[in-house]
């Protein structure tokens, strides 16, 4: 028996398909991106190097993990789905990495603005993340961007 079925008429099985851990990632940080309501040609580049380098993508592929990335987050209601794929697939060290993704993300356009460190906060959490790894990380991601300026 199936709840959705049963509430609304329909068996919504596209949001119960396990996500790709490549669009997961990609989703994450498109949401950084645009978290401050400015997902700028500048951030779309660096998050699809960010793709290419971790995933050794081309160009092309990157782009169409771009945008699978984006129809899978204008079909969900939240991040979970993605945060709780990740969880399954990685490891805590990989989980790091990808939290100083987030910060390099964040700091690309020079500052922290409050609505990417609330998603910060959240990502931390739903990642199963500390604080502490997530303090650790913002200070290496501000270092690095200080001795880029």
């Amino acid at each position: 028996m199936n709840i959705k079925k049963i509430l609304f008429g329909s068996d919504d099985s596209a949001a119960e398909e396990p996500v790709d851990i490549r669009t997961a990632l990609a989703v994450i940080l498109m949401e950084m991106a645009g978290a401050d309501d400015e997902f700028d040609q500048q951030e779309e580049r660096l998050v699809l190097q960010i793709l290419q380098e971790t995933f050794s993508l081309d160009d092309e592929a990157a782009a169409v993990i771009a945008d699978q990335a984006r129809e899978a987050r204008e079909e969900s209601v939240d991040l979970y789905r993605f945060t709780s794929r990740i969880n399954r697939a990685c490891s805590r060290e990989e989980k790091l990495q990808m939290m100083d993704m987030l910060w390099e993300v964040i700091y690309s356009d020079g500052r922290l603005d409050g609505h990417e460190d609330h998603l910060i906060h959240r990502l931390t959490t739903m990642l199963n993340l500390d604080h502490r790894d997530m303090i650790e990380s913002k200070l290496k991601a501000a270092a690095k961007h200080r001795s880029k300026g």
